[in-house]
């Protein structure tokens, strides 16, 4: 590949990602399926095998968000038990449902099913599907409440604000007037 050929896919994918609709449209111009309304705060990256990635209506997404739709590749064995030359790759897809939320740095791996309805914590690696309404975070991920659970403990904490719809301005001055000090 031609150093122009280069750079013009760098400036191709630059543009792509100044804003969701083209990041929507970058994504399913790969062959991912996409819902409406998706959002990508950050990079996301969709591996090999993009084509292998649903992504359900109306999920945000943070930064440094990894689908993982291949684990390598291997020889596969004879019933002798030897190798017969043959190398195949392991591959499965991956689905995410409606309205979820997934945190900064998660990796989601081969065949995993992520439900609707629910949240992934930062950092988190996920190789086991999640049914829908739970809240899941760690390495790996497991179940940590239901979404209910997260949302009424939350709300008597006090840290629900709001503030997505606002614009950057006035959702500080908002946060500053309304979010507690710590003591």
């Amino acid at each position: 590949m031609s150093i122009i050929t280069k750079l013009k896919n760098k400036i191709i994918l630059h543009r792509a990602l100044r804003n969701d609709e083209t990041k929507r449209q970058y994504l399913r111009s790969l062959g991912c399926k996409v819902g409406d309304k998706t959002r990508f705060l950050g990079m996301i990256s969709v591996g090999s095998e993009p084509y292998l990635v649903e992504i359900g209506e109306d999920c945000v997404f943070s930064g440094k968000v990894h689908f993982h739709t291949h684990d390598g590749g291997v020889k596969v064995l004879n019933s002798a038990g030897f190798f017969n030359g043959q190398r195949m790759d392991k591959v499965a897809r991956i689905k995410i449902g409606n309205n979820c939320f997934v945190g900064n740095d998660v990796r989601i791996m081969m065949g995993v099913k992520i439900g609707s309805n629910c949240i992934v914590g930062a950092g988190s690696i996920v190789t086991h599907s999640v049914p829908d309404g739970c809240v899941v975070a760690g390495v790996p991920a497991k179940i940590i409440c239901t979404i209910e659970e997260y949302y009424k403990k939350n709300l008597e904490r006090g840290v629900f604000f709001p503030t997505p719809q606002m614009p950057k301005q006035k959702k500080k001055e908002y946060l500053i007037n309304n979010v507690p000090t710590l003591e």
